[in-house]
């Protein structure tokens, strides 16, 4: 244990797993938020988190089981990573027999081949290829010097550290950078990194000096590697994983194989609102107490329940909203925000707005997008019967095609005329339990939301806004099912053809995000 964990006895540093990786990325990600070498390779990045995310996943995971990497993690009092480093011992040729006892080698084959796969089917978008290969390029010119000479061989290779913004300031970069130069002076051997500049000064302190610099077109301020003494040895090869059960292999592959998510449809339930008049009416006031305290939860529940589901960041939005008013709702929104500020790496935002009124609801979404950073909005597929296919909602389309975010169209408790019409009478008249499963969940949210879609197509809003971006949920609310009977049937009725050709060869690709 380093020095400085006597100033943060709240965490440790352990060996990183495997199964850190997907945490480690998250960290890693919004640790460097505002380097500008990542903006160098990814431009679009601020707009395109999750692209940046799976390139860097993909290759922490190529890394952990290529001979000669280790991956340390500073963990909190639950042991969920808060900060990591990634290490690289001198350079050391391995003998057959070697890379034949070495896990790395039998399972950093199969983890490459499976990333081969992942990265020829689904290839990262917004890699700038022209700025990466300038990058190489810059450090090709060094490498007779500094990268491939025999000092840099037989030195270690701090290649990154990373803190979570909101723990920064706490010691743990110190904490896992002495870590680290505590193993390195433990093998009498040197240490070296590649830095931006205007760090000198910091890496100065642990005795680093400046080797060399490196100017890179269109990034200025970036520059060298860096070595640490002048006694170097070379490093007895050791095995990685030393403690490797193979059993868990089938453990390692799901793990690399799925795809950490970025969940749309991540419901809180706020203060405001659980605790507002004019919600008695609510279904969810008769929810078991056990799922209202897990929608009420921003805290460890939450998170714990994310990393054992594999899911990187939730996007949080509120409950069905239909019996709240625009105040509550503003509320809620300030809420969300609060709770998105202190867990900025696992959590973001889609306002609530007040349907009922247009007006209010735009000026609502400018001023969650503006001023808490939300990235878009979730709304009810209706408000008391209106399904939003008025003219007076253009001003709400265009403000969030100016503010280029989508709408979620989430499914909402029947209006009391629905319910009415549609899950009472004749024996269900008396069986209000039938009558709100049957509205709900059990299929009346579903074609709702699905008919709320298509009488924004039919009343020509895809048309007059090409550029809205709508998101439904549960496998497409029943609209993929239904494609080829909605196409024949407003053709059959006489629908203008740009609107029928627009359903099924356009929403599902350009206006509709994928289901989910």
């Amino acid at each position: 244990m380093s020095k400085s964990s006597e100033s943060a006895p709240r965490y440790r540093i352990r060996p990183g797993t495997f199964f850190d990786v997907p945490a480690t990325t998250r960290i890693y990600a919004a640790s460097f938020g505002n380097e500008p070498l990542i903006d160098f390779f990814f431009p679009t990045r601020r707009q395109d988190p999750l692209s940046f995310y799976t390139w860097c996943c993909r290759r922490f995971q190529r890394r952990y089981w290529t001979p000669g990497y280790s991956l340390s993690v500073v963990v909190d009092k639950h042991d969920h990573p808060v900060g990591l480093s990634w290490w690289k011992r001198p350079a050391q040729p391995l003998t057959l027999l070697q890379k034949l006892l070495s896990p790395s080698f039998w399972i950093g084959s199969v983890v490459n081949a499976v990333i081969d796969l992942q990265e020829y089917l689904f290839p990262v978008q917004g890699l700038n290829k022209k700025n990466m290969e300038t990058f190489e390029q810059a450090f090709s010119a060094v490498e007779p010097h500094v990268l491939n000479s025999p000092q840099r061989q037989k030195a270690h290779y701090l290649s990154l550290l990373g803190v979570d913004p909101v723990l920064q300031g706490e010691g743990l970069g110190k904490m896992l950078l002495e870590d680290g130069l505590e193993k390195v002076d433990d093998d009498d051997s040197a240490a070296w990194l590649v830095s931006l500049a205007g760090l000198e000064k910091l890496y100065a302190r642990y005795g680093f000096v400046e080797e060399t610099k490196v100017e890179v077109e269109g990034l200025h301020d970036w520059k060298g590697a860096f070595l640490n003494g002048e006694t170097y040895k070379p490093n007895a090869f050791a095995l990685s994983h030393a403690v490797f059960n193979l059993l868990d292999l089938q453990h390692v592959i799901k793990q690399f194989i799925t795809t950490m998510s970025i969940t749309l449809e991540e419901h809180f339930l706020s203060r405001a609102a659980h605790s507002s008049e004019a919600a008695t009416d609510d279904p969810i006031r008769g929810f078991p107490s056990s799922i209202v305290s897990k929608l009420t939860d921003f805290d460890d529940e939450r998170i714990k329940n994310m990393d054992e589901n594999n899911v990187a960041i939730q996007v949080l939005s509120h409950t069905p909203t239909t019996f709240l008013t625009t105040e509550t709702m503003i509320a809620c929104n300030d809420e969300l925000a609060a709770a998105v500020r202190v867990n900025k790496s696992r959590f973001a935002g889609f306002a609530c707005l007040p349907m009922d009124d247009p007006v209010a609801a735009t000026h609502e979404l400018e001023r969650c997008i503006k001023e808490h950073g939300f990235v878009g909005a979730l709304v009810d597929n209706h408000s008391n019967g209106n399904f939003y296919d008025g003219h007076e909602y253009d001003i709400l389309w265009e403000k969030a095609v100016e503010l280029d975010v989508p709408i979620y169209i989430h499914p909402a408790w029947p209006s009391e005329k629905q319910k009415e019409a549609l899950y009472l009478g004749g024996n269900l008249q008396s069986d209000s339990s039938s009558a709100t499963a049957l509205g709900a969940f059990a299929f009346g949210w579903h074609a709702s939301t699905a008919n709320t879609v298509l009488r924004l197509m039919a009343s020509n809003a895809f048309d007059r806004h090409p550029n809205l971006k709508i998101i439904i949920g549960h496998s497409g609310e029943l609209i993929p099912y239904m494609f080829d009977r909605i196409n024949k049937a407003t053709r059959f009725f006489g629908m203008e053809p740009r609107a029928v050709y627009q359903l099924p060869n356009t929403i599902a690709h350009d206006k509709l995000c994928k289901p989910i």
